[in-house]
């Protein structure tokens, strides 16, 4: 019998996947990137080559712009975060599997990773139409700074989840250590992020403080200061954001939150339709709950609110003068979306392997899955050939 030859432990299919990944980004950035149609990019590297940037953009962009004199390798820059994406995606699915047991080859976590970069609202002619108006799940494509938040956000929470397992029994340093690197990079690319997973984060450190009646507190403390030190640079960026001149600001509206749900009567529909997937899994877990272990329980519940406190976000939270209309605090909602696809796919598997769903089920789960995609591809090859910006 042969021995499949692997690369970096991938095998073929991974490093071609990986290759057709970058290759398609390739093309699409270059549109994006040389103006050919609209997109955020070219504000974001204009703004940072003259020294005005307030995210990661600042340091990369001039860095990449000085490689050529010229915005092609940016585009090599930007593509080359799409497939380190898929890679630390397939790292974050493959440790949260370990987590509850399972174990999956890193290669096949590659393709299903690369799909995920595709996942879309699904559309209903006359009744839902549009693949990116209207959706709280459609991955994001002309904007750089959610490329980036994608990416280390991914690495965030894979440190995370394996931190958080036995962090009340003990932290290890190094783990610490790449967990606030980690951060302090997604802080740098958007606020989005933590905005969303803080939160969510302190809720977890409360309940295991109030449970553990106190034991916890050293780990608890130490866990939760790294992120308050990660989010230093958020000041900087509020400042840069939001000089106080009266240009823009941040409020808390309960009228933007209204007109959030309420303009269209078909929200619950909406959000049905970007949710599919993840809450037919969900629907299937909450009947076999109490057959699946705590950590399971606790991951998902943890997802879920992360998800869910990054609609309130971008319901309540918004924007005044000129960044009124940008939307600016509705990017957590793809990210949030995008592994909680992800983490739903995991659990599926691991319950047709415990035998707790039958195959009609697993069968049903994957096909709204590749619906999810196949949608998601059409758009993103509309986008390439120039029919699309990024909203119809």
């Amino acid at each position: 019998m042969k021995m499949k030859k692997k690369l970096f432990g991938l095998d073929t299919k991974a490093i071609i996947c990986l290759l057709l990944i970058f290759a398609a980004s390739f093309v699409l950035f270059y549109r994006y990137i040389f103006q050919l149609q609209t997109s955020d990019f070219i504000a974001h590297i204009e703004r940072s080559l003259a020294g005005r940037g307030y995210s990661i953009n600042l340091i990369l962009f001039p860095l990449f712009y000085k490689l050529g004199n010229s915005y092609l390798p940016i585009v090599f820059l930007m593509s080359s975060l799409i497939a380190l994406t898929v890679i630390s995606t397939a790292w974050f699915l493959k440790k949260i599997a370990q987590l509850i047991g399972e174990d999956y080859d890193l290669s096949s976590l590659i393709l299903f990773s690369a799909s995920l970069l595709f996942i879309c609202k699904l559309c209903i002619p006359e009744w839902s139409p549009y693949f990116y108006k209207t959706s709280l799940s459609t991955q994001p494509w002309h904007n750089s700074t959610y490329i980036e938040m994608r990416l280390f956000g991914t690495l965030t929470l894979m440190m995370y989840f394996i931190i958080r397992k036995d962090y009340l029994k003990k932290i290890e340093w190094k783990k610490l250590l790449l967990f606030f690197v980690f951060l302090f990079l997604t802080n740098m690319s958007k606020p989005n992020f933590v905005l969303c997973f803080a939160p969510i984060m302190l809720l977890v450190l409360i309940y295991d403080f109030i449970a553990s009646r106190g034991k916890s507190f050293k780990n608890a403390f130490c866990f939760g200061f790294v992120v308050l030190i990660a989010c230093i640079i958020l000041l900087f960026q509020y400042k840069a954001m939001y000089p106080g001149d009266g240009s823009s600001s941040i409020v808390i509206s309960l009228e933007h939150a209204i007109a959030y749900v309420f303009s269209d009567k078909k929200f619950p529909l909406y959000y049905l339709l970007n949710f599919c997937f993840p809450l037919y899994v969900t629907f299937l877990f909450f009947k076999n709950r109490k057959k699946m272990s705590v950590f399971e329980n606790k991951m998902m519940l943890e997802i879920w609110m992360m998800n869910l406190f990054s609609l309130l976000v971008s319901m309540f939270v918004t924007e005044t003068g000129k960044r009124a209309n940008d939307g600016n605090y509705e990017w957590a909602n793809a990210y949030f979306a995008y592994v909680l696809f992800g983490a739903a796919m995991i659990i599926l598997k691991k319950m047709k392997k415990d035998g707790l769903i039958s195959e009609r089920e697993y069968v049903s789960a994957q096909n709204i899955y590749v619906l999810h995609v196949v949608l998601g591809i059409f758009y993103f090859l509309l986008l390439v050939m120039g029919y699309l910006s990024w909203v119809i």
